[in-house]
């Protein structure tokens, strides 16, 4: 059951990557302004610079847990959490493929980075 529940999610993993490599591919960080302007487009210059960090920061972390969960698969260790290694819900797999943890883990988690 596992080998196929791997087999079911690898082409979608394979797609996110290829997705996310496209979009850092053709991601162009902003250049420093030789002449800043006036403090609203330093203000503007400086919120698109942050945003576009911002955006390449997401997407590379996304890069790397989806590769982490192709790893998983090639490891035969796919839709197990590497919490509890008990197996983590399909409907959770449809909605996040590329998630290492069951729901219980990912908020026990959550939590513990709130406190």
């Amino acid at each position: 059951m596992k080998a196929v529940l791997a087999e079911r999610f690898r082409p979608i993993l394979e797609a996110k990557l290829a997705e996310i490599d496209r979009f850092l591919t053709r991601q162009e960080l902003p250049e420093p302004l030789a002449d800043p302007g006036d403090a609203i487009d330093q203000s503007q210059n400086s919120a698109a610079s942050d945003l576009a960090f911002q955006s390449v920061d997401l997407e590379s972390g996304i890069y790397r847990e989806v590769q982490s969960a192709l790893d998983r698969v090639r490891e035969g260790a796919f839709g197990i959490c590497v919490e509890c290694e008990e197996a983590i819900d399909e409907h959770r797999l449809e909605a996040v493929p590329w998630t290492p943890r069951c729901r219980a883990c990912q908020e026990r988690l959550e939590k513990q980075a709130e406190a």
